[in-house]
């Protein structure tokens, strides 16, 4: 016994594949506690409620994507992207958040839509 996997005989594929599952596995779990991950969403272009919203304008995208928010927990690992429309605001976020270890910029026109295949 490997933990609580049966392990027969580790020189056999099977065997040795049901360690590797058994350590993944295990090793997934630590990594919650460890290096929890965040997902930061940056825009929504379609819902079941508002059909495709790729026509639509960013601002109004980010509306739809806060009113989903609105039903995420606090302490929920997924954000909504921060938005700024001032270029000072959106220099001093970039400056803090690459000390953090977050990077990069997504910028984007305010009233166009959302072109396929962009990012």
């Amino acid at each position: 016994m490997f933990g609580s996997e049966p392990l027969t005989d580790l020189s056999t594929d099977r065997g040795a594949a049901s360690l590797v599952r058994y350590a993944r596995r295990h090793h997934a779990r630590e990594l919650t506690v460890t290096e929890p991950a965040h997902l930061a969403v940056f825009d929504v272009l379609e819902t079941a409620q508002d059909g495709d919203l790729r026509r639509r304008p960013p601002q109004d995208r980010r509306g739809v994507l806060e009113r989903m928010f609105r039903r995420v927990p606090p302490r929920s690992p997924l954000t909504p992207r921060h938005a700024a429309a001032a270029p000072d605001v959106a220099q001093e976020w970039y400056e803090e958040k690459a000390v953090a270890g977050i990077e990069g910029l997504m910028i984007k026109p305010a009233n166009g839509p959302h072109p396929p295949g962009c990012g």
